[in-house]
């Protein structure tokens, strides 16, 4: 038994799979994943077959994409398209297809649309996942990706149709390689309901408990599981400096930004350091904030290869864009969470955990002062949003979604068809 696990993102978007992939070996079963070359490392790191990765560095796309504003919403992502998007799809649709080879299911995400025609060329099962509201239209959820804090709820359906929109632009981009696969258009690519004739199965796998039930108006196979979260690291993972500091004074502010660090770091770190510096607090900074122009003082401890999940649990709040994953693992380690989202789905992201009382307001990207961030640290560190985040933590605990998702994945490997 093979699966091909085929996904494009940022650590957010491969680490979920990392996980399922852990429990699906554990099963006895054959598992790969194809992934941005960034991640190598780590998806082998856990013992987990590496698949032919795309040849382009996630980091300087990111880059490069924060330049041009290419996430700034859908205008700015349909403007960049030929110069951003289609130069990778012929690369990644080869690397796609020698991964499916002989693989029983094939599981991506939506980023990663070659991977279902992959899996229709080697007429298997497929399933589409992502890390939020996207896959299926409904009316109790808005579309994370293309939310916004004016958003009613009477858009919440209608504002799906933009992602159907881009699925119809992939479709044409691949259209030359259906026909040189010899698919055929029918059903048209852009049908998110079908694939091979039969109901195509969309799992949205989200942080617990942000999204804790499946909406109603959901179809039969649409499903819901908790975001697969890496598993726990030992305690002991920390590095001797890391755990020196640690234990030398009060619980400090992590500052971070993930991918976007590289675009948007060194403002945010520069109000976040003045901040932490007038409230008297101490603070752990990502290393990939941080240039070589920067001064810290010895307030300040640069975290370079350290699990997020026990760096989170000593800390006092953690300031983030607003990823899949970095929420999941602010919410297990009951920390408070400060965040500023850019683009796409981290506004989403921001109002839910504000409303489970874990956060603050968004941090603004104009017009960012200190004072701001002292305001937010203040509003986390306090006795009431502590003892929310603990409460959440509790809650988020209870649920294994890697479990849930690596059970449905065996599931659908009945619903294949004779290969081709």
């Amino acid at each position: 038994m093979k699966v091909s696990i085929q996904v494009l993102g940022s650590l957010g978007d491969v680490m979920p799979y990392i996980s399922t992939a852990l429990v699906l070996k554990e099963q006895g079963v054959d598992v790969s994943i194809l992934a941005p070359r960034d991640f190598s490392a780590l998806i082998a790191s856990h013992g987990i077959a590496v698949a032919e990765t795309a040849d382009f560095s996630l980091d300087a796309w990111m880059e490069e994409a924060a330049t041009r504003g290419t996430l700034g919403g859908p205008i700015s992502f349909f403007r960049d398209w030929s110069e951003m998007i289609q130069p990778h799809i012929n690369d990644v649709m080869a690397r796609c297809l020698s991964a499916a080879d002989k693989a029983d299911v094939v599981m991506g995400n939506l980023i990663c649309a070659p991977a279902r025609v992959a899996a229709e060329a080697e007429g298997i099962p497929f399933i589409l996942t992502g890390q939020q509201p996207v896959l299926s239209p409904t009316r109790q959820e808005p579309c994370a990706m293309t939310w916004r804090p004016w958003h009613g709820e009477r858009l919440n359906r209608a504002s799906y149709l933009m992602i159907n929109l881009a699925n119809r632009v992939i479709g044409v981009t691949l259209s030359k390689h259906r026909k040189s696969l010899g698919l055929s258009n029918q059903p048209r690519f852009s049908d998110m309901r079908m694939h091979l004739g039969r109901p195509l199965p969309k799992i949205s796998t989200i942080p617990w408990p942000i999204m804790r039930e499946r909406p109603q108006d959901w179809g039969p196979h649409d499903f819901l599981t908790a975001y697969p979260s890496l598993r726990p690291s030992r305690p002991d993972a920390l590095s001797p400096g890391l755990r020196r500091f640690l234990a030398a004074g009060s619980a400090p502010v992590y500052i971070g930004l993930g991918s976007l660090a590289a675009a948007h770091g060194n403002h945010v770190l520069g109000e976040a350091i003045e901040s932490v510096e007038q409230l008297g607090c101490r603070g752990l900074v990502a290393k990939s904030m941080v240039n070589d122009a920067a001064r810290l003082s010895d307030r300040f401890y640069v975290v370079d290869h350290e699990p997020h999940d026990q760096v989170f649990r000593h800390c006092s709040a953690v300031i983030h864009h607003g990823g899949a994953g970095t929420s999941d693992t602010a919410l297990r380690a009951g920390v408070p969470q400060i965040l500023q989202p850019h683009f796409l789905d981290q506004f989403w992201f921001s109002d839910r955990l504000k409303q489970l009382g874990v956060a603050p307001g968004p941090l603004p990207v104009r017009g960012l002062a200190s004072r701001h961030v002292a305001d937010a640290i203040e509003f986390a560190v306090s006795p009431a949003c502590r003892k929310q985040a603990e409460m959440v933590q509790n809650d988020a605990m209870a649920h294994s979604g890697a479990s849930d998702l690596a059970a449905l994945i065996l599931s659908q490997l009945d619903r294949g068809v004779a290969r081709r």
